[in-house]
């Protein structure tokens, strides 16, 4: 029971339910109204021991001490014991409880941006990683990393924020060659052409376009959908695993008609 070294306890067998300690509970803002209270000539309640939550709010005033008046010697020593040691209980803990003590979760994003830092140095842009926005995303799902040149984004497999920090590394680096590429070549420049593959060199990796991710899940497969497109003329027949509603059909063309298929799934 946490109070012990105090002397107070607070757990519910150490309050006792009479008006005082649960009137102190009450909000300060809860003001008392006089005209609640019996007259002198009406009758007064049985003493029972218990009250209403009427008569309860009725024992404490507007600042807090006023309703003290109508407790007892016992339990008024009780009520004010138990605001002080609550007060020092709450000392205790604010004292011994500082932000710097609270254990901070490692944000995998900050290692990443000084990775990118590094890179960039190594690779003569220093001003990569002051541009480039690293985002994990849970959209991908047959690839470990994506690269928007034009945004300068890098977005990474979800998975590989708890994985193995190597693969991390390397799908970094692959992803910000990318952009370093366009940033040299522009438009034209190929998207695992020689300067991709001379930037992963130079940072130490081996070139290369697959992974063996065993850490990493894969999407499920997809249930793959034939659709038949059927020309009604010439009962020409083609299939896709997609409706193609632009597809026409060649010798209905040829002869001047519309050439439209009539589609259907059939799988």
């Amino acid at each position: 029971m946490l109070g012990n070294s105090l002397g107070v306890g607070l757990c519910s067998c150490c309050i006792p339910a009479r008006a005082g300690v649960v009137g102190a509970l009450v909000g300060a803002g809860d003001s008392c109204s006089r005209s609640r209270q019996p007259s002198a000539g009406a009758p007064s309640p049985p003493r029972s021991g218990r009250r209403t939550f009427r008569q309860l709010r009725c024992t404490r005033g507007s600042d807090g001490e006023e309703g003290e008046s109508a407790l007892g010697p016992a339990e008024l020593r009780h009520r004010r014991a138990w605001r002080t040691g609550l007060r020092e209980i709450l000392t205790h803990l604010l004292a011994t409880v500082s932000p710097g003590s609270v254990p901070q979760r490692p944000n995998p994003l900050q290692k990443l941006l000084g990775t990118a830092s590094s890179l960039a140095q190594l690779w003569g842009v220093p001003g990569l990683a002051a541009g480039v926005t690293i985002e994990f995303s849970p959209r991908l799902s047959r690839s470990l990393g994506r690269s928007l040149p034009v945004r300068k984004i890098v977005r990474l497999h979800a998975d590989l924020a708890s994985g193995p920090q190597a693969l991390l590394r390397e799908v970094l680096c692959h992803e910000l060659a990318h952009l370093v590429a366009f940033q040299l070549d522009g438009n034209g420049v190929r998207a695992h052409g020689p300067i991709w593959a001379a930037l992963v060199a130079k940072a130490g990796y081996r070139p290369r376009t697959h992974l063996q991710a065993t850490s990493v899940r894969s999407a499920p497969n997809r249930p793959r959908h034939r659709y038949e497109h059927a020309c009604p003329v010439c009962h020409a027949r083609r299939l896709a695993s997609r409706p193609m509603r632009r597809w026409r059909c060649t010798r209905c063309l040829e002869a001047g008609l519309p050439g439209r298929f009539q589609i259907r799934r059939i799988t």
